[in-house]
């Protein structure tokens, strides 16, 4: 499991594949579209979990989604994607930017058994509390939150 700080996002993500991220829930602090970063406060109760069966659930504060992913050295795909269609006509910076990283997150799903590097998430940086992902042209950050090793489906997920 890699420990320290996390390395720099623009950084080859060589120590990726030894990262622990996991069968944990992220909660999304984070995301950043070229040099503007904008930041997505917990009272958005935005996450991410990747369970260890293969299976995501995300919560972008508005929807949820939830569907199949393939983890490579790099990162992981998402595929067989489910999602509530809950509409957002709100103006608030913090809710439309988790809206577009999780959107970015899911954009690329495959159904089919050709995946291409530009449809996976790739994980460019992790440690023990952060996870940085590049997802399409955003970058989102993530702080560890809970252990799903010790939740199940039923569990409540942050807030």
């Amino acid at each position: 499991m890699a420990t320290g700080s996390c390395p720099d996002p623009a950084a080859p993500p060589a120590h990726v594949a030894n990262a622990d991220y996991i069968g944990s829930t992220w909660r999304l602090t984070s995301v950043t579209d070229g040099a503007t970063s904008t930041a997505v406060p917990a009272h958005i109760d935005a996450w991410m979990t990747l369970n260890p069966d293969g299976r995501f659930l995300i919560h972008d504060g508005v929807n949820a989604a939830s569907g199949k992913y393939t983890r490579f050295a790099d990162g992981f795909e998402v595929r067989e994607v489910a999602t509530t269609a809950a509409g957002y006509i709100g103006t608030d910076p913090h809710q439309l930017a988790a809206l577009a990283g999780f959107g970015a997150v899911t954009a690329g799903s495959r159904d089919n058994d050709s995946p291409s590097i530009q449809d996976r998430n790739l994980a460019r940086g992790v440690d023990q509390t952060r996870l940085v992902l590049q997802a399409g042209k955003l970058r989102l950050t993530f702080e560890r939150t809970v252990d799903s090793a010790t939740t199940t489906s039923d569990t409540p997920r942050p807030r």
